[in-house]
């Protein structure tokens, strides 16, 4: 089974900067395994004990992991990072902020954030970054206008 979203390049907003994403049913993990060690995918799920990767170290920011660069994104957790894939212009960010409402950023409750102002310094900073995708670990995924949401938060916070 495939199923493939195309972009409407006539959307009203602005063209999609991703332009196909392909879903592909592949039964087997060790397939889906080989799948991504030769760039055929890009994620693949339920990689679990052999047929996965073995976790052995920690993600460091200034260091890549395959296409994503990892950035310190430390307040709500202390050590928590965020991965930029610079080439697709994708966020991924955890729950250093979460997608609530939709199509809107928020912190989560004051009890659960470690340092708050080094949070707000750590979204700062990653608000510099390149990105149009904003992928939350909570809530709703910001699939364009990342950025500009990310900022809008900012200036509610600061």
């Amino acid at each position: 089974m495939e199923l493939i979203l195309e972009a409407n390049e006539r959307y009203w907003r602005k063209v999609p900067s991703i332009k196909s994403i392909i879903f592909k049913g592949v039964p087997e993990r060790a397939t889906r395994l080989a799948m991504l060690k030769t760039g055929e995918a890009d994620i693949a799920y339920l990689m679990i004990g052999d047929e996965g990767t073995a976790v052995d170290d920690e993600l460091l920011p200034g260091e890549a992991v395959g296409p994503f660069a990892v950035v310190d994104a430390h307040g709500k957790s202390p050590g928590e990072i965020a991965l930029h894939w610079p080439a697709r212009r994708i966020l991924l960010i955890g729950d250093a902020c979460v997608g609530k409402p939709p199509g809107e950023c928020a912190l989560l409750p004051d009890a659960v954030i470690e340092d708050k102002p080094a949070l707000i310094e750590s979204l700062r900073r990653l608000s510099r970054l390149d990105f149009d995708s904003l992928l939350v670990g909570d809530g709703a995924p910001i699939m364009e206008g990342g950025r500009a949401v990310l900022e809008r938060l900012l200036a509610r916070v600061s």
